[in-house]
């Protein structure tokens, strides 16, 4: 279903995915505080005009507005931007050297905690990236979340012999 909404155009699966966030968002809020910054990681602007849609940012508004729901005071902040590159097939080695062009864009007078919300994490190379980013900032990130995890590519399956 993932890759399906991800890289198939499946915008009829924008709800589905927007209440699976809502409701892992709500999970997490006993651990995050009474106000969090909700920030998505960035998605190359290749990848957004390709899919029509930021869907780091589509997760990031859902997961504020669950947090919301059970009375945590949210507020998206897009802090981060990220570089040229595509990370779809690249090696878990060229993941992390890529991640190294996630870098802080201005984003007004956000300070506190953060929640780093992304769609699909590989390597964690990205949100290690986001999370180093914003070390230079008034934004600590407390926790991240993300709708699904994926094996690197070439990775072997858990159990695999060679």
């Amino acid at each position: 279903m993932v890759s399906a909404w991800k890289d198939a155009g499946r915008r009829d699966l924008d709800a589905f995915f927007d209440g699976v966030m809502r409701r892992a968002a709500r999970d997490l809020a006993d651990h995050l505080g009474s106000h969090v910054n909700v920030v998505p990681v960035p998605a190359r602007v290749r990848s957004t005009r390709r899919r029509g849609v930021d869907l780091p940012l589509l997760l990031a508004h859902a997961a504020a507005a669950g947090l919301a729901e059970v009375g945590v005071e949210t507020r998206v902040v897009k802090a981060l931007a990220v570089g040229a590159g595509e990370q779809r097939g690249a090696s878990a080695r060229e993941r992390w050297r890529q991640a190294a062009n996630v870098h802080v864009v201005p984003h007004g007078d956000a300070s506190g905690r953060v929640l780093l919300v992304d769609d699909v994490v590989t390597t964690g190379a990205t949100i290690a990236a986001a999370t180093s980013a914003l070390q230079v900032t008034f934004l600590t990130v407390a926790a991240g979340l993300c709708l699904a995890s994926a094996p690197a590519s070439g990775a072997r399956a858990a159990g695999q012999v060679s």
